[in-house]
């Protein structure tokens, strides 16, 4: 699914928007629904406790026939495009997520990162993640500077063993011991233990 928007930074678009759409005309050939950002969204689903029955789907997706109960996401726009493809979302997380993406730096690997990590990621996994994920620019000092700050070694001065080893392959390896996902010119990695 292509992402559309404005770009607005390094990986980064505009406001996350996502078009929901009324099934039964989908079914009977024509498109109705409404493009709808997060707050929209919320909106739809207040008023959805003011109104018995079906008839909250007008908010949702516009259309007023009342056996056209069923939805589905048909689009998603900006970067919850990066992290979204499920016709059929939790509606509260969905709205979690679109605002998670839209006012967090870093938050679409953080998103990739706890779905690789649990099968369908509640709100606090992705929480989780996103406090404790590390953000790797080059593997290869990444791994010297742990191994250091692990006290494996002393800053060498001049000639010394440690200056031939391969710290790319060394953060490559140690990599293995993490969920990681590559995204942009970074690497974002949570320790599997954490």
């Amino acid at each position: 699914m292509m992402s559309k928007g404005i770009c607005t930074g390094e990986n980064k678009y505009a406001e996350s928007r996502v078009y929901v759409a009324c099934l039964g005309c989908y079914n009977e050939g024509r498109l109705t629904g409404k493009t709808m950002t997060s707050n929209e969204l919320s909106e739809a689903l207040l008023k959805a406790n003011d109104y018995d029955g079906d008839e909250w789907h007008l908010h949702l997706h516009g259309c007023n026939q009342p056996d056209h109960d069923e939805w589905a996401i048909h689009d998603y726009d900006g970067d919850i495009a990066r992290v979204m493809s499920s016709e059929h979302p939790d509606l509260p997380d969905l709205i979690w997520m679109m605002d998670f993406v839209d006012t967090q730096t870093n938050a679409v690997p953080a998103i990739q990162l706890a779905w690789g990590i649990h099968n369908i990621p509640t709100p606090d996994d992705i929480e989780h993640v996103y406090e404790n994920m590390e953000i790797i620019e080059d593997i290869a000092d990444w791994a010297y500077e742990t191994c250091k700050d692990c006290g494996y070694f002393e800053e060498p001065n001049g000639w010394h063993p440690i200056n031939y080893i391969d710290w790319e392959r060394v953060g490559n390896d140690m990599l293995m011991d993490y969920h990681y996902q590559q995204y942009g010119n970074y690497t974002y990695a949570i320790h599997s233990m954490a």
